[in-house]
């Protein structure tokens, strides 16, 4: 028996002492909770939620139905909650626990691959090299479960598949095995793929290298290799169906949503690209290039990167690993050292990622393999296999080494010499202070009384409301930073209470966004009557001050808490305190807030697709739907039974693409492959410009990619231009501008036709400066045949501006707004006053409107309880302006200052933006004098800069040794004749922002610059209104109860006609309702208020309905089906165990 030999027994203690590691890393009273751990505060509470597959208490709700694989991570701290481990220590035991199977995993393959007494420094050097390494550390200071799980599962899984093709197991052991083994060890589900990776990687290795090495048994082994797939697919799906059936449905569906959320595979690859900065071969071989060792002042790492002893002992691993084939002279044994060592070379290839010299390979693979981007982290998902292969490797190098020592005791001190010296090697590991990533953040953090207490607190008030987190966190960077030293990503409440809590995070969807921010804008101006009404509208009924925010974190500023504590306290007739506790204060919103589940008769409709839809959606009292919500085929015929109240439509702004970034209407760029390399006659087929059937699209699409070709000819000298290479380009380009010209006098003087012009019009300036910069760059005799095509392009170009440029002038538009009516005739154009620019007085600016035939204007006349202006009247032209006179300049006094840059001066005018926030963008504007007196336009620079708080300032100050450092700075470049423009926004918690306009030193900046502004742009929001109803009666009475996250009984009473019911949790087709009595589903289901759920009910009378999350169903299906298939295998285990004992009782 294997207790019985003392060495194992010793290896077994030392493996259980090793465990005892993370109890180094907890202070007393601190628990590891925030950056990307996950960990709850409440770990009972938090399993409970997670058994539901629709997450109630965050935000709107989620569905999380995708997620179910991770619930025996949950479980396990949940059960050691249970069992009467206090708060603090429950992290401690399952760190422990965790250490353990990851220990004990890979003594599980080494003791059956090493058996032997002797070879005890094989297995102890492999333990502790897989368990106390810097990779998986970086996963220990997370304290990330799928990490752990997933890295437990590679020696388990080699173990197995070894011991299946010694025919150690049969094919129905070995997929029982590994079923029961990815059972338990599965990271999490769906979201674990990525992270088993490496074990992914390695039972494939596994298989290939023993089909090769086993070939020669042909079909036979290939028939039991098959078998043991089969067996395993059909043990497997069962075991996992708890996880598997919620989530079937939608594979496609969220692969497709996360890869489109982190920027489709372009942004995939690109973060590929990032994380692989530093996984060259060399740093692989040494176990390191995991990138927040890099450029982290202060951080462990450095010491490796900079200690010359740590650097050259960091080649050993390499050197012990590749030995191992040397020195091993036994045929079988030789094997497994080939086996592991193809295992490391696959995973030096996946972890290099993108890196060379082999990373071309695994950016082809991302690009075309489908769902190989979820292995865009290629370093941390593969890493696992170096490691794991090193460690095997290593031993066996260790043994072999010490086995040339003659003297067993000698051999016994210097190989328990190199275990200490391993260790000592990975000194940091034993430090607490690691976890303090970011300091003065911490993941080992003390709980505050008060958070504990409002988690008490929240219990005892009704989970029918949702509370709103104040203040606002960084809308760029949603981190949420406290002074007790927690700092995540993630939201600190689901880990603390079942009620649902809202913040501006980033799993906001875009209707959510909207409502929220408007909330937060109406508190901030201190309109409560606004952040009432919207309130209300989304169910949020209580405001929970977090004061003990960190609002000056330079990453992510927030804003002040006292600025929104100040306006809740001089509103106490709105705002009523409920509980208080240190820092952080409930306030309940002392009006009608609107129930999770409600009924109303009508419904208003927005029509027209347009991002102003999602900006309206919180002006309105009465509930919406969007038609662009209604037009797939389920929703068609609903469309015409909804109760319609009002119709709105969101007009069009033609003009406002005046307004837009330039380069991101018309962006010229040079092509990797020009019209001088060999592969261009490949890569571009022969255009036909002469044929009839050109659109003005092409011919711009052919302009500006000849344009973009001709630019180059910038970088060539003048001895090396070849003109016939060059000269069909330029001629192609003059042929396109001459077909450009013809197609636009047939739509100049037609307004209908603006944006296409415009477009045209920026083509014509980006080209034809471009071209003339090329021209006049060359310096060539006029007379030579390549300027004479040049000259006849720009000629081309200068006839197509002067054709546009009446009509693209004539009106200026930076004041003007021209909208598209289109077929609204006999609606009602209403304006929305929240929309429209403001003066230095915060007082709205009026436009004046006319129409395309008219030239009077008429001002607006009145404004209605909503604040939209009406009286601009009824059956207008096909266009309708507005014409604001005179835009307020928010810049204030301007003086000069002569600036001290780093390796310059320069001379400037500067001023401050009055009436200064940072949650509005502006525009910086003005004029360069025609006589520059010689200054080149790149010496002229504006500049701005903003305070935002102490700890920023003085970071910046100590940094730059008090020099001048901008913000933002904007280049003079694409100047045209109305001057030069830049859009400007700050940073949240500035406290004021500041305009210079710089000269090189010496210049007189009063004498460059002229007629500056600063003004905040605005599109005003104009609609056409259509009220369809007329009163109506009250809807029916509701009542309802919430069995659990994803069930609630409904009591409909006296209904009288067809009514819209409507449930504030966030939208799902999967929602489903039916009545309770007959069981018959009501399909009328659709997006309501851009968020929420609304289904349209026709029935008469009193009756009780039932609303179902679908997905629960298949989680409740999938885990009697797991449950039923553990107790079988369970069974099946016991029965051959029963077989085997008996058949060795005969035996004897």
């Amino acid at each position: 028996m294997i207790f019985k030999n003392k060495t194992i027994l010793a290896e077994l203690l030392f493996i259980i002492l090793l465990s005892l590691i993370p109890l180094l890393w907890f202070i007393p009273d601190h628990m590891l909770i925030g950056f990307d751990s996950g960990y709850p505060v409440d770990f009972i509470g938090y399993f409970q939620q997670r058994t539901f597959t629709w997450l109630s208490s965050q935000n709107f709700g989620v569905d999380i139905s995708s997620q179910m694989g991770q619930l025996p991570l949950h479980a396990l701290q949940a059960v050691v909650s249970a069992l009467g481990v206090g708060q603090y220590n429950v992290q401690k035991v399952t760190f422990v626990f965790w250490f353990l199977l990851v220990s004990f995993s890979m003594y599980a393959l080494i003791y059956y691959l090493y058996p032997k007494a002797s070879y005890w420094i094989i297995r102890l050097f492999a333990v502790v090299l897989f368990a106390v390494n810097f990779y998986i550390f970086s996963f220990w200071i997370q304290g990330s479960q799928s990490a752990l799980a997933s890295y437990s599962l590679i020696p388990l899984t080699a173990l197995i598949l070894i011991k299946f093709f010694r025919k150690q197991l049969s094919p129905l052991s070995a997929a029982v095995y590994l079923s029961l083994a990815v059972l338990f060890l599965n990271a999490g589900g769906v979201y674990g793929i990525p992270v088993l990776g490496s074990a992914i990687a390695t039972a494939v290795t596994i298989f290939i290298f023993f089909i090769f090495l086993q070939s020669n048994e042909g079909f036979k082994m290939f028939k039991r290799v098959f078998l043991m797939l089969i067996l395993f697919i059909l043990i497997a799906i069962p075991l996992n169906s708890f996880w598997l059936l919620p989530f079937s449905s939608y594979f496609q569906q969220l692969y497709t949503a996360n890869l489109t959320q982190v920027g489709g595979v372009e942004a995939a690859l690109g973060w590929t690209n990032f994380i692989s900065e530093h996984t060259s071969f060399l740093n692989l071989f040494r176990l390191q290039g995991d990138l927040n060792w890099y450029n982290h002042p202060g951080f462990y790492s450095n010491a490796y990167l900079e200690n010359p002893l740590l650097i050259s002992l960091s080649f050993i691993f390499p050197g012990l690993a590749y030995l191992a084939y040397l020195l091993v002279k036994n045929g079988n044994e030789k094997v497994i050292v080939l086996l592991f060592t193809m295992i490391s070379f696959v995973g030096l290839f996946l972890s290099a990622g993108t890196h060379g010299p082999f990373g071309w390979i695994y950016g082809l693979l991302l690009e075309h393999i489908p769902g190989f981007a979820a292995f865009r982290s290629p370093y941390y998902k593969f890493m696992p296999i170096v490691v794991f292969s090193f460690s095997i490797l290593g031993g066996i190098t260790l043994y072999y080494l010490l086995k040339q020592i003659r003297f067993t005791t000698l051999r016994t001190i210097l190989g328990i010499t190199a275990i200490i010296l391993l260790m000592l090697y990975h000194y940091p590991i034993y430090d607490k202070g690691q976890f303090e990533f970011n300091k003065p953040f911490s993941m080992m953090v003390n709980i505050p009384d008060y958070v504990l207490d409002y988690a008490k607190f929240e219990k005892s008030v009704s989970n029918d409301y949702k509370t709103l987190v104040l203040p606002a966190i960084n809308y760029n960077f949603p981190i949420k930073a406290y002074t007790w030293s927690y700092w995540s990503v993630s939201p600190l409440f689901t880990g603390l209470s079942d009620n649902a809590v809202v913040m501006n995070d980033a799993v906001l969807l875009p209707g959510e966004k909207a409502y929220i921010r408007e909330l937060y804008q109406a508190l901030r101006e201190g309109n409560i009557e606004r952040a009432k009404a919207i309130a209300k509208k989304i169910n949020i009924k209580y405001l929970l001050l977090t004061e003990d925010i960190t609002p000056e974190y330079h990453t992510a500023p927030t804003e002040e808490p006292k600025f929104y504590k100040n306006i809740l306290e001089k509103n106490s007739d709105s705002f009523r305190v409920v509980w208080k506790n240190g820092p952080w204060n409930l306030y309940e919103i002392r009006s009608e807030i609107t129930p999770k589940l409600y009924t109303v008769n009508s419904v208003d409709l927005y029509q027209g697709v347009n991002e102003n839809s999602y900006k309206l959606q919180s002006r309105f009292n009465h509930d919406f739907v969007l038609e662009q919500d209604l037009t797939d085929a389920n929703h068609t015929q609903l469309l015409t039974k909804l109760p319609i109240n009002s119709r709105i439509r969101s007009l069009t702004c033609v003009s406002c693409i005046v307004l837009e970034d330039n380069s991101k209407v018309v962006n010229l760029q040079r092509p990797n492959v020009l019209p001088s390399s060999f592969l261009y006659k490949y890569k571009h087929s022969s255009i036909n410009l002469d044929s009839s059937d050109q659109s003005l699209e092409q011919n711009l699409k052919i302009s500006l990619a000849k344009a973009g070709e001709i630019s180059a000819i910038k970088d060539i000298e003048k001895e090396k231009i070849e003109r016939e290479v060059w000269l069909p380009s330029i001629i192609t380009l003059t042929k396109a501008w001459e077909n450009i010209n013809n197609l636009t006098k047939s739509k100049v003087n037609n307004l209908d036709n603006f944006n296409e012009l415009y477009i045209t019009y920026l083509h014509n300036q980006i080209e034809k400066n471009d071209v003339a910069t090329v021209y006049r760059g060359l310096k060539l005799d006029e007379n030579d045949t390549l300027m004479q095509a040049l000259a006849k392009s720009i000629e081309e170009m200068d006839k197509v501006e002067k054709l546009l440029d009446k009509d693209i002038n004539r009106y200026e538009w930076k004041r003007i707004f021209m909208y598209d009516l289109g077929d609204i005739q006999g609606s009602e154009i209403v304006l929305d006053t929240q929309s429209i620019p403001l003066d230095n007085n915060n007082d709205a600016i009026y436009p004046s409107v006319f129409t395309s035939t008219s030239s009077s204007a008429a001002s607006p006349k009145s404004v209605d309880a909503t604040g939209i202006v009406q009286g601009l009247g009824k059956n207008l032209d096909s266009k309708i302006f507005l014409e604001f006179k005179d835009f307020s300049n928010s810049l204030g006094e301007v003086r000069t200052i002569l600036i001290d840059f780093p390796s310059k001066k320069e001379e400037c005018l500067y001023a401050p933006i009055q009436n200064y926030s940072w949650d509005k963008k502006y525009v910086i504007g003005g004029k360069l004098a025609e006589d520059l007196k010689g200054i080149p336009i790149d010496e002229l620079s504006v500049y701005t800069k903003t305070i935002r708080g102490t700890f920023m300032t003085k970071d910046l100050q100590t940094k730059n040794n008090y020099y001048f450092q901008s913000d933002v700075t904007f280049p003079m470049e694409n100047l045209d004749k109305n001057g030069f423009t830049f859009l400007f926004s700050g940073f949240q918690n500035d406290k004021n922002a500041t305009v210079y306009f710089c000269g090189p030193e010496k210049s007189n900046p009063e004498e460059i610059f002229t007629n500056l502004y600063v003004q905040t742009p605005t599109v005003p929001i104009v609609y056409a209104y259509d009220k369809k109803s007329s009163a109506q009666e009250n809807p029916p009475k509701i009542s309802f109860k919430q069995i659990d996250p994803t069930k609630y009984e409904i009591a409909i009473s006296d209904a009288k006609g067809p009514f819209i019911l409507g449930f504030l949790e966030r939208y799902s087709s999967n929602w489903e309702i039916k009545f309770k009595d007959s069981g018959q589903e009501i399909n009328d289901h659709f997006m309501l208020n851009g968020f929420a759920n609304g289904w349209l009910i026709d029935k008469k009378g009193s009756y009780s309905l039932i609303i179902d999350f679908y997905p629960q169903k298949l989680f409740v299906i999938g885990s009697i089906i797991s449950i039923t298939s553990f107790c079988l295998v369970v069974l099946l285990l016991v029965y051959k165990l029963f077989r085997r004992n008996s058949k060795n009782n005969a035996k004897i």
